[in-house]
């Protein structure tokens, strides 16, 4: 069941920002699911896991990452996913990088 508190993946605590997020095991790995609330219904809302008391300046970020559509996704869903850094206290401006691994599979590119 998906969690919409606080959790601690590895040492680390991440907060649900309108999703839900769990610990899962994906191919021997442990891994974090990151799921869109579904009362969320506008495209452009912020919908992400926070790393929370974390102090980080500059440097580089590395993650993993793995998009699969939902049984229930509607058709134009094509597992769009990010990472988002800079975040203000409102969780309203953040600097992200985006990228949606399934329309590579798509013959629409639109």
């Amino acid at each position: 069941m998906p969690n919409n508190t606080d959790i601690n993946f590895n040492g680390l605590f991440f907060k649900p920002i309108n999703s839900f997020i769990q610990t899962t095991e994906i191919d021997g790995f442990q891994a974090l699911r990151i799921t869109k609330d579904p009362t969320i219904i506008d495209f452009d809302e912020p919908t992400y896991a926070r790393l929370t008391d974390f102090e980080f300046q500059d440097g580089t970020i590395e993650v993993k990452v793995l998009s699969r559509l939902l049984p229930n996704a509607p058709e134009y869903a094509r597992g769009f996913l990010g990472v988002t850094f800079r975040i203000d206290e409102s969780d309203e401006h953040f600097e992200g990088i985006y990228i949606r691994p399934t329309n590579g599979r798509n013959e629409n590119q639109v």
